[in-house]
């Protein structure tokens, strides 16, 4: 049955990206409208059971595609990998879903809230013990929303050291007992976006930089600028080009078509490393 609803979620994702295309090109001179009528629908349908069941990494690769079509550049051949560090995850939420359930259980548990689910936090330290979610290796093998709570925190780099503590990707240890579902939920959202960072850095280094992110403040700053109000297209290039958005030769010989993969007027190599034009 989680795997049915999580197939219903995904396919109404994509019909209602489907749908709200047309509204696009109806509203353009507000581009945030647009934006919030896109995702009102589409989070509640993808975030369905994602408390419990989570979402691995396929599906939120599939979810992410439909979400950031239409993000900036809104073309084909964008790097995902890209809008997703530029623009921010979306999803934040979703993607670590279990790990902020299992906080807000603890944190009602220690401060006996109102609806709580459990009676102590040791009690929560029990279960624990008795699941060892710890153990956990792969989603196709995980069951239970701890299981799946570590593979969440995993993907983005970090580690549960005991129930109440967790470790984050710089290494430093955040005590869930200390701070509010709020600050847990700021916490991973900043986790996420260095994830996000990382992913970038070894797509324009290379896979052997793991821990080195890359800088996306200044594309942010450009995307807001409104230095070139007179010349749009040099500014919407510029980004295209950063987020790997533009078909150059080198490129569509890369993806299969007839071309020898330099330009044809000075026959040479079509575009620079993105490294010499994206520092990290």
């Amino acid at each position: 049955m989680p795997e049915l609803k999580e197939g219903i979620a995904q396919a109404s994702a994509a019909k209602r990206h489907t749908k709200v295309q047309p509204f696009k090109a109806a509203i353009p001179n507000k581009k945030g409208r647009i934006n919030i009528i896109y995702m009102c629908g589409l989070k509640p349908a993808v975030g369905f059971g994602a408390a419990a069941n989570g979402l691995d990494d396929k599906e939120l690769l599939v979810i992410h595609r439909v979400f950031m079509a239409n993000k900036t550049p809104a073309v084909g051949g964008a790097s995902l990998t890209a809008r997703l560090a530029v623009h921010g995850d979306p999803l934040t939420k979703e993607s670590c879903a279990p790990a902020l359930m299992w906080h807000r259980q603890l944190w009602a548990a220690e401060h006996q809230r109102v609806g709580r689910r459990f009676d102590s936090a040791e009690e929560l330290g029990t279960l624990w013990e008795t699941v060892q979610p710890n153990n956990a290796t792969t989603w196709r093998a995980s069951k239970g929303p701890l299981a799946r709570m570590i593979l969440c925190l995993r993907r983005i780099g970090w580690r549960a050291k005991f129930p109440a503590v967790w470790v984050d990707d710089q290494g430093a240890e955040i005590w869930l007992r200390d701070h509010s579902p709020k600050m847990v939920e700021g916490l991973l959202a900043q986790g996420v976006q260095r994830m996000h960072e990382r992913a970038f850095a070894r797509k324009v280094m290379g896979e052997s930089w793991t821990s080195q992110r890359a800088t996306v403040e200044p594309l942010q700053a450009l995307l807001r600028s409104k230095r070139y109000a007179e010349a749009p297209l040099a500014k919407h290039y510029a980004v295209a080009y950063l987020l790997d958005a533009v078909w150059s030769e080198d490129k569509l010989e890369t993806c299969g078509y007839n071309t020898d993969g330099n330009f044809p007027l000075c026959e040479k190599g079509t575009r620079l490393p993105m490294a010499q034009v994206f520092p990290v």
